[in-house]
């Protein structure tokens, strides 16, 4: 199935055959054409019969949205209103990348696909330096100057000369401000759940993601409860931690199984590819770290055409309490500042704005702080959420789509990756209860607090598949243990011990990324490194065998800028 997509809107004059505004096609899912309308989407759409027929009549982006599941992109050519939208689906996962030229916008789901066809060749300092120091830009910057992410959750529709950006989802809207008790909630979000999981569930053998984890389990459990045919699937450098977990836990349940292991041949052989190519995938956002998921559809891709992975499980459910790769520490520091003054002090003093030029930062700063400036946290239409509303609408609109979005953008050339966990109608109720980390407080740091979201997947699993609530997780207790007091007991013992012991063993490099960094470390230094936008001197020093996150992100930034040079 394609789905990169390259497409030329012109602004002066409507094209009725939408097919011909694209230089290149994808593979349509959804083809309806009216007497005065035209609509397209491809990706992965999951809609049903009732979509179809409604559709001519609603008319509308804000019903597609609502209404059509899965990730996507869509085109609905209005011939009444000489109007075309051209948008994604609701978190803007997968994301679309635009620019303005002439009298047309031009439009990809891939910023070099934009830059080689229409000769955009300068980086943009304003990604560089936000995606450096926040992980990724913290709106609609790209990497090409010129070039803009569209905005999160929203449509860009042309027509009579001109064009507007439409926001479809709001997911502040469904932020419950009296949450029903999370108690109380469980049985009916666990119905909810199964009920609004059937639809990602392939008729097909598929392959579903496995690990020590709940989400995982429960999405297994649930393949079980709807009569599904599937194989699990989990990587890993070697059998222990997740790989030797789920290995275990489909043995038992007798589901054939795939061990993707991440050994001396994947580092040897793959591990530099898979990487530049989940960079340039990503449009620039991803990092080379995340090479494993590159090679590991390239072989699951052999077995079956879908992937369920539970993909945004733990974000919706657990409180987020501690920064990584998805959160970085500057950027939960902004949730935390008094105003986008303190932010920018901090980011100036920051060590890692040593490694782009001082001219490049100087010549940013009022950019970067106007995007600091419009965080949710300073943002007056949002000064009515708590921080924590406003640190997870923030994760909804622009870390899903930036983090998992370059996840699965990386593996659709090979397979189509579901993630039920992002279901629309799900999500809404969930968000309603307290069962969802939004409903928590903010930077909530006592498991007790943080482990309600647990009981719903236990919940799930006790409903669909009774024997996986049996066996053990990666956390140190079984699911089951969630549901009784005994077993809330013995958790609380195992939480005790694990701090007395600093935790249960796990691998130390449990995707071969520090051992891809070794083999692969004198290709990455030998990059050019351009003066104009980066440190060269305080590059050179950093050279050297140990591996950080902040290595990866910035030789994966070196790459994509020298990648965009050349093409």
């Amino acid at each position: 199935m394609k789905i990169n997509f390259l497409a030329e809107i012109p602004l002066n004059r409507q094209e009725k055959e939408s097919r011909k505004l694209f230089a290149d096609t994808p593979d349509f899912s959804i083809h309806l054409r009216g007497d005065d309308y035209e609509f397209m989407a491809w990706g992965d759409p999951i809609f049903d019969d009732r979509f179809l027929h409604s559709l001519p009549l609603k008319r509308n982006i804000w019903f597609i949205a609502e209404n059509l599941a899965g990730h996507y992109f869509f085109i609905f050519n209005d011939f009444k209103k000489n109007e075309i939208a051209f948008g994604t689906s609701p978190f803007s996962v997968p994301s679309v990348y635009y620019c303005v030229k002439g009298n047309s916008i031009i439009l990809s789901d891939n910023v070099y696909t934009i830059a080689r066809h229409h000769g955009f060749k300068s980086v943009s300092a304003r990604f560089l330096i936000e995606t450096l120091l926040f992980n990724y830009p913290l709106f609609n910057s790209s990497l090409v100057e010129g070039i803009f992410l569209l905005d999160s959750c929203s449509a860009l529709v042309a027509g009579h000369s001109s064009y507007r950006i439409v926001r479809h989802t709001a997911p502040e809207e469904w932020f419950a401000n009296d949450p029903v008790s999370w108690r109380k909630s469980i049985p009916v979000m666990t119905d909810i759940f199964l009920s609004a999981i059937e639809k990602y569930l392939p008729k097909e053998h598929y392959l579903t993601a496995l690990t020590g984890g709940f989400d995982s389990r429960t999405l297994a459990a649930a393949g079980l409860f709807h009569g599904r045919t599937f194989s699990g699937y989990c990587f890993g450098s070697a059998m222990e931690g997740d790989l030797c977990i789920a290995a275990e836990i489909s043995s038992k349940a007798e589901i054939p199984f795939t061990a993707v292991l991440l050994d001396g041949d994947y580092v040897r052989h793959d591990s530099l590819e898979a990487g530049k190519e989940f960079i340039v995938s990503s449009s620039g956002t991803g990092t080379f770290s995340r090479a494993h998921y590159i090679h590991a559809a390239s072989l699951l891709g052999r077995e079956a055409r879908y992937l369920i992975t539970g993909n945004f499980g733990s974000e919706v459910l657990r409180a987020v309490h501690s920064p990584g790769v998805m959160i970085s520490p500057l950027l939960y520091q902004a949730f935390q500042a008094r105003g986008p003054e303190q932010v920018m002090a901090s980011l100036k003093r920051n060590p890692l704005i040593r490694f782009i030029a001082g001219d490049a930062v100087e010549n940013e700063l009022r950019r970067i702080e106007e995007d600091i400036s419009g965080l949710p946290c300073f943002d007056q239409r949002y000064l009515g959420l708590g921080r924590n509303m406003q640190l997870y609408l923030f994760i909804f609109e622009e870390t899903f789509r930036k983090y998992f979005g370059s996840e699965i953008a990386g593996q659709w050339n090979r397979l189509i990756n579901r993630t039920p966990f992002l279901d629309r109608h799900f999500l809404k109720e969930l968000l309603s209860t307290g069962l969802a980390g939004v409903h928590s407080r903010f930077m909530e740091r006592l498991p007790g607090r943080r482990y309600k979201g647990q009981i719903l997947y236990a919940s799930v699993i006790n409903r669909a598949a009774p024997q996986f609530g049996t066996y053990v997780t990666d956390k140190g207790y079984r699911p089951d243990d969630l549901l009784t007091l005994t077993g809330k007991a013995r958790m609380l013992t195992g939480w005790l011990k694990k701090r007395v012991s600093g935790g249960m063993h796990s691998p130390a490099d449990p995707m071969a990324v520090h051992e891809a960094w070794k083999h692969n470390r004198a290709w990455y230094e030998s990059l050019p490194v351009g003066d104009d936008l980066f440190n060269k001197r305080e590059i050179d020093q950093l050279r050297g065998p140990g591996f950080s996150n902040e290595k990866a992100r910035l030789y994966s930034l070196i790459f994509a800028a020298d990648y965009l040079r050349h093409l």
